[in-house]
């Protein structure tokens, strides 16, 4: 008869658990900073477009695209507007999608990320009233 190691089998349990709620939340929070490839995804699979067709438009690879989706990959400003040009959406939308994934990536680990977005954002405001 085999005598079973309690203590051990909580630790397994404890382990397996962890390791499986580590993995749904990186899981969720990539999502949450994978907007734009998500939405890009979502538009494809809408208007029944092939990732192929994309690449094509964009003068790129279907691997592109995919790690596109995936938010590994970013796409250029320029084949932003394409894919806006492609799925018939707002130009700005996307654009701000994008750019604010950008922004992110750029201040995500700082201590004063959202000092500098403030900061960021007084300056933008101040820009536009000069070209008002």
């Amino acid at each position: 008869m085999q005598l079973i190691n309690y203590k051990q089998l909580s630790l397994s349990i404890y382990s397996f658990l962890t390791t499986k709620l580590l993995f749904i939340f990186d899981k969720t929070n990539q999502i949450n900073m994978n907007q734009f490839g998500h939405y890009i995804r979502e538009l494809r699979i809408k208007q029944n477009i092939r990732q192929r067709q994309i690449a094509a438009l964009l003068e790129a690879d279907t691997a592109f695209v995919s790690k596109m989706e995936k938010g590994t990959r970013k796409p250029r400003r320029e084949q932003v507007i394409l894919l806006a040009d492609l799925f018939k959406t707002d130009k700005e939308e996307l654009l701000s999608i994008w750019l604010a994934e950008k922004v992110y990536d750029l201040i995500k680990d700082e201590e004063v990320a959202l000092k500098s977005l403030k900061t960021a954002e007084i300056n933008v405001k101040l820009k536009n009233k000069k070209t008002e």
